[in-house]
């Protein structure tokens, strides 16, 4: 008796756990599940009334995919009708058959299986680089506003009346924006045809099960439909439905990753189900979770209710579907289209400012809305074409406290060159063998912070003084202070002589120069003097007023600035003071602009970056918060083994610090990524 009440605890746990286990179902989740409605309706019922398929199989494959995948994802993750099969489907109703739509869902299902499993979709995901990524995102979002407009026209008053008030309840947790669209939409429906009203009363419940679809399709149905709607299809999934909605889906649930593997094996699962049922083919789309999103939408709960409706109304209601989605207005359907559209764009605003970038994302975004399958193939090939431009002379910059090379993109351990010894490469690397913490942290790692005149010099422009990194020693002086035990901080910097006017300057101001074999450490005035002589050009030093900002727990941190030359024009960065050196938080930015339109992009970024932490503190001590972590790499010259210093949320941990807080997720795989300071991620 005890075993078999074990066992249906446990069977009941499981499901429980399946159900509610990070899904919610309140009144935010039950608005957002109809975020998607602007491309599922209209699609479905032109498959019905144009197609004539029969809609018990259809709401049946979507609702039973909606509720599975609610449940495995725990996130909105969206299940779409596949819009380049469907539109030639709808488009030449006369020659496709139910074979053939049918026949289509199955090569689908089997070509994203085995792109899944032999791990060819990774490839794709590896070149497919952000400015195409988000691209795509941008065409998508602006063909579904210019949809949404074009449906809207059918009544330009509803239309109206539905956008202000969808823009005043779009932040509204007691009013959801959703749930009064639809009921303005069902009450203007009555309201323009009382005849509705008898219509509805002559609806009845009828049971009725699917028909399996497997054994009505002929070989030739499966070949046409492969050939004619199921090939035109793939590079709109790739793209749409399978890189897209796996960057969107990361980016909004960071502690929910998925890889675009399990995005393909996913598809191919819910396509053969679809199939098999009389269904029509199945995918995720980048736009469908923008508008689950937007509508209030944040677990898969919203997928859960859609899912159970749908189901209901195949099996109970299908008799009547044409009827019960004619009482949304095509209007209100494009005015959800609209903000779809909009919280699929926006998602762009991330991309930054390199030129180049931008450049090939609005490129792949224009060429998307036309097509989306050429849209990633152009983006890639100008993403490669740029990225092989013409090389750009090295800037090396020395100051007290750290060092780099001002080459766009490339660090300073990661530059190759005349003078530079393989010493200097890191040799971080993972064996499938365990490595000891320390070891880890010793690997790659500057060994005991060595000089920085150690590094050799690059190559001189001709008639060109060589800004080189003949400095002090980068971490001479450099103390460390622990979270667990900070110290107190003045917040002045140590300040060093200038060798040209003797005046007397912050020491991150200092740079070395070498010129004819002597050296002279300069401040920002004398350098920019030095350079313009060498350049012809005029440029003048620029210093910035520390700023105070205040981060997400209440606390305030204050920036200093350093103005300086790189390659691509001017760079600019911000970093508090800690014992008198750079440390803490610690920003950069390079562009053309003057110094405050590069300090306002800079002041953003840093508004952003303070307003997310990532540790948290309990009873236990100091742990990650969340799955991932940002931190900054530095010296740690009290570490007797010559460790690293890490610095999280503005906050300095030793190398055995930050170990504990990573031992919290023994038994998870984790990956390390490196990335300059100018990069936003």
């Amino acid at each position: 008796m005890g075993r078999e009440k074990g066992e249906q605890s446990g069977i009941l746990g499981l499901l429980r756990w399946l159900v509610f286990g990070g899904n919610a179902y309140d009144r935010l989740e039950f608005s957002g599940a109809f975020g998607d409605l602007g491309t599922f309706i209209p699609f479905v019922v032109a498959y019905i009334t144009i197609n004539k398929l029969d809609p018990l199989g259809i709401l049946v494959a979507f609702g039973v995919c909606k509720i599975y995948v609610g449940l495995v994802f725990k996130t909105p993750m969206p299940v779409q009708p596949m819009k380049a099969i469907g539109g030639a489907a709808i488009a030449n109703a006369q020659y496709v058959t139910h074979g053939m739509i049918w026949g289509s869902g199955i090569f689908t299902a089997l070509f994203w299986t085995v792109m899944g499993i032999t791990g060819a979709v990774d490839w794709l995901a590896k070149i497919s680089v952000k400015p195409v990524i988000r691209g795509m995102m941008l065409g998508l979002g602006l063909s579904f506003v210019v949809d949404g407009l074009g449906l809207m026209r059918t009544d330009i008053a509803l239309s109206i009346a539905a956008l202000v008030l969808t823009f005043l309840l779009l932040t509204s947790q007691r009013f959801p924006a959703m749930l009064v669209l639809l009921m303005l939409g069902i009450v203007s429906s009555f309201a323009l045809d009382p005849g509705l009203f008898g219509e509805l009363g002559r609806i009845s419940l009828r049971f009725r099960l699917p028909e399996l679809a497997l054994g009505q399709i002929s070989w030739r149905d499966l070949l046409l439909g492969s050939l004619i709607l199921g090939i035109p299809q793939v590079p709109l999934t790739l793209g749409n439905a399978i890189l897209a909605v796996a960057a969107e889906h990361n980016q909004h649930f960071p502690g929910r990753k998925i890889s675009v593997r399990t995005v393909a094996l996913d598809h191919g699962l819910v396509n053969i189900v679809s199939a098999a049922i009389g269904g029509v083919p199945l995918c995720h789309g980048a736009g469908g979770m923008a508008g689950h999103l937007r509508f209030g939408a944040r677990t898969g709960g919203s997928l859960v209710i859609l899912g159970v409706i749908v189901l209901f109304t195949g099996l109970f209601l299908s008799d009547s579907v044409t009827l019960l989605f004619g009482l949304i207005p095509r209007a209100v359907l494009g005015v959800i289209l609209f903000f779809t559209g909009l919280e699929l764009a926006v998602i762009v605003r991330d991309i930054g400012s390199k030129k180049e970038d931008v450049y090939v994302m609005l490129v792949t975004g224009g060429i998307a809305i036309v097509n989306i399958g050429i849209a990633f193939a152009a983006g890639v090939i100008l993403h490669r074409a740029l990225e092989k431009g013409p090389p750009q002379q090295n800037l090396w910059v020395a100051s007290r406290g750290y060092t780099r090379c001002a080459a766009p993109d490339r660090p300073l351990a990661a530059t190759r060159g005349p003078g530079h010894p393989s010493s200097v490469w890191p040799a971080f690397t993972v064996h499938p063998r365990a490595i000891r913490w320390a070891k880890v942290g010793r690997t790659g790692t500057r060994r005991g912070c060595p000089p920085i005149r150690n590094r050799g010099a690059p190559r001189r422009g001709p008639g060109r003084p060589t800004v080189t990194t003949t400095g002090p020693a980068e971490c001479a002086g450099r103390p460390t202070d622990s979270a667990e035990d900070p110290k107190k901080d003045s917040g002045k910097p140590i300040e060093e002589k200038c060798e040209s006017c003797g005046k007397t300057v912050p020491a991150y101001e200092i740079t070395s120069l070498v010129d004819d074999d002597k050296r002279r450490s300069l401040c920002g005035d004398c350098y920019f003097e030095t350079m313009s002589h060498y350049s012809g050009e005029d440029l003048v030093h620029q210093r910035l007023e520390p700023i105070t900002v205040k981060d997400a727990e209440g606390s305030l941190h204050t920036f200093h600035f350093r103005y300086s030359i790189i390659p691509v024009g001017y760079g600019l960065e911000a970093f508090e003071i800690k014992d008198g050196h750079p440390g803490g938080y610690q920003f950069a930015i390079g562009g053309k602009e003057d110094p405050l339109g590069l300090l306002k992009r800079l002041y953003e970024r840093i508004r952003r970056e303070l307003a997310r932490t990532h540790l948290e503190k309990d009873q236990h001590g100091i742990h990650i918060k969340d799955m991932e972590v940002r931190a900054v790499v530095d010296c740690d010259l009290e570490s007797p083994e010559n460790l690293p210093l890490i610095w999280i949320d503005g906050k300095s941990f030793p190398w055995e610090g930050f170990g504990r807080m990573v031992m919290s997720w023994e038994g998870w795989r984790f990956k390390m990524e490196f990335y300059d300071r100018s990069d936003e991620k």
